[in-house]
């Protein structure tokens, strides 16, 4: 306890506190800009489990707002999930830390979340929101929302309860209808001042502090998940954003939607959705994914015996990279890619058709 000594001096913590957050288990979606404050600041306040999760590499462009990478995981190209796991380890060798490298979707969502507490949302795209939103309410997971673009950032903490993502806004807006960072920008500072307030958020939850609306603490399941969200929460909760270049703050209080097709009807329509090959453009970058439609593991040492007769091959133990001059693409061991030097998402799978096989 001497490492948390000055965070037990906390009347909100003290040493049942601390104890409550050694055994909490978090899984965070998503660990780039938002993710890896999130991970850093849980970890350093002594959660006991953390999974990371995310289906991308380190790059350079994300060092200016991914605050446990460094160049030697960009040039290396290290899924962003493990390289967030080798540094937390660095300082933090009592946590149980549980790197995924893994897509996001209607196929995998519950097996990442069925055994935490709760869920904090670290992705960039409004499909994993939206899906998020839906598994968490199936299984009774709280889950904190975040979303950051430019200067500005918003946040929300959902309970089982209600209300969701959805009594705010029913619907995700069309592809192609809204900002993204690759068009907008953003800057560091409001990534981490967004992921400090989901952190916070995510201990208030985990303490089940009065103030937070969370809920009475319980005991362990047998999955090793505790039954802290049981009990009735309240109808209402706030919608929080933020702007860390005016200092402007705002919060809209969000009011259980009675139509509202996941927390009050209980449709899991993007939960239900089939996953099939699709492909999806990264933001702030100019790259596809292409995911596969069924579960496969990838030989990347057989593909890359394959491919080197078509362009230059690199393959490390996670990722296989292949490059001809003019385009691009990494390989992963389930089969997912990222294409370089296409312009659609037509011509990504097309690619991944070609090179890779569907």
């Amino acid at each position: 306890m001497n490492r948390f000594a000055r965070q037990i001096a906390l009347a909100e913590v003290g040493v049942a506190g601390q104890r409550r957050l050694a055994e909490s288990r978090v899984a965070i979606i998503g660990t780039g800009s938002l993710g890896t404050v999130s991970a850093e600041l849980l970890a350093r306040a002594g959660v006991g489990f953390l999974r990371l999760v995310d289906r991308d590499y380190v790059s350079l462009d994300n060092l200016p707002r991914s605050a446990l990478f460094n160049e030697d995981d960009a040039l290396q190209s290290k899924p962003k999930a493990l390289a967030a796991a080798d540094h937390l380890a660095e300082f933090i060798s009592d946590a149980v830390i549980d790197p995924r490298v893994i897509d996001v979707n209607a196929a995998t969502i519950e097996g990442l979340i069925a055994d935490v507490d709760l869920v904090i949302d670290g992705t960039d795209n409004f499909e994993a929101r939206y899906l998020l939103n839906d598994a968490c309410h199936k299984l009774r997971k709280p889950w904190i929302h975040g979303a950051v673009l430019g200067t500005s950032g918003a946040l929300m903490t959902i309970q089982p309860s209600g209300p969701c993502l959805r009594c705010f806004a029913p619907s995700p807006p069309p592809p192609g209808s809204y900002p993204t960072c690759a068009s907008s920008g953003v800057i560091g500072a409001a990534t981490a001042l967004v992921a400090t307030y989901q952190a916070i958020e995510a201990l208030k939850l985990l303490l089940a502090l009065e103030e937070s609306g969370a809920l009475s603490p319980g005991t362990t399941s047998g999955n090793g998940a505790h039954n802290c969200n049981e009990s009735p929460a309240p109808l209402s909760t706030q919608y929080f954003s933020l702007d860390v270049w005016s200092h402007e703050t705002d919060g809209v209080l969000i009011a259980q939607d009675p139509g509202c097709k996941t927390c009050v009807q209980q449709e899991y329509e993007f939960l239900d959705k089939p996953v099939s090959t699709i492909s999806s453009e990264l933001c702030g970058r100019d790259e596809f994914q292409v995911r596969p439609g069924s579960a496969t593991t990838i030989d990347l040492n057989a593909a890359a015996t394959r491919l080197r007769s078509q362009g230059a091959v690199t393959v490390s133990p996670f990722i296989l990279t292949f490059d001809d001059g003019n385009l691009r693409f990494k390989l992963f061991k389930d089969g997912r890619a990222m294409i370089k030097g296409v312009a659609s998402g037509e011509a990504a799978l097309s690619v991944y058709a070609d090179y890779i096989g569907l």
